[in-house]
């Protein structure tokens, strides 16, 4: 594409040589003063032309350097939006993989509450189960105070004395009672406890048997029914030393150890 300056330049140089041609022509018609002149005008015209030149040179290179400049801002422009344009794949690829890692941040959110209600199901369950073994527990121990140390408990013949005293000491209240008869039913229960308390002696002092107190019964009698005489009656009375404050006064229906 051919340059306006340029096209300019060559049509200020045609006229040139045109007044230039036609100068010499009139020199050789016109006198010395007038050619001066004219020769004179022909110099400040190419001094214009020059200045002229120069300057279309510079606006040449102006234009030069603007559309090196051009150039280079439309190179760096192209690589800008090339860079904005991986930018917004990465950025569209960065949402994605976002959303994604949401989803499976929800899902795992979940999964840790149910985890978590399951737990404490578990837990609840776990202290439920908890309590019920101390439950048991105490009551196996408390089941155990009661059965010999032989058979596996913890019965000792102290406790056993002990329990069959106090036993003794509910059925000696209730066999003074005037409501005493063999019908009572207070009185039969109270009996009954006193015996089971009393087995449980003879089973942890390896006690020769039990003997429920009748009617005039002595300990003298009672020797004589199980040793074939009456002098051991002394025993008697020390093994049930808890039940018998008085040697000379038993109270029937209750139950005595046989050493």
């Amino acid at each position: 594409m051919q340059r306006p300056w340029s096209a300019l330049v060559r049509s200020v140089l045609l006229v040139v040589a045109l007044g230039a041609a036609w100068l010499a022509l009139a020199d050789q018609t016109q006198p010395p003063q007038a050619a001066d002149s004219t020769l004179e005008t022909l110099k400040q015209l190419q001094h214009q032309l020059e200045r002229l030149r120069n300057r279309v040179q510079g606006m040449e290179g102006k234009l030069r350097d603007s559309a090196l400049a051009r150039k280079s801002a439309d190179q760096a422009r192209m690589g800008a939006e090339r860079q904005l344009a991986e930018s917004t794949q990465e950025l569209d690829a960065l949402r994605t993989a976002g959303q994604a890692l949401e989803t499976r941040q929800a899902e795992l959110e979940r999964r840790l509450a149910e985890q978590l209600a399951l737990a404490e199901q578990q837990t609840a369950a776990l202290q439920a189960e908890r309590a019920r073994a101390s439950a048991l527990t105490e009551r196996i121990q408390a089941l155990s105070r009661h059965v010999p140390q032989a058979d596996g408990g913890t019965l000792t013949a102290a406790a056993a004395r002990q329990s069959a005293a106090a036993a003794f000491a509910l059925l000696d209240v209730d066999a003074e009672s005037p409501a005493r008869a063999d019908h009572d039913p207070a009185l039969a229960k109270a009996q009954m406890k006193l015996h089971r308390h009393q087995l449980k002696l003879a089973s942890v002092s390896d006690a020769q048997g039990l003997y429920r107190v009748r009617a005039k019964d002595t300990l003298a009698s009672i020797s004589d029914r199980f040793y074939g005489t009456s002098a051991r009656w002394r025993a008697l009375y020390e093994a049930n030393r808890h039940v018998l404050a008085d040697p000379n006064r038993l109270v029937p229906g209750i139950t005595l150890i046989i050493p």
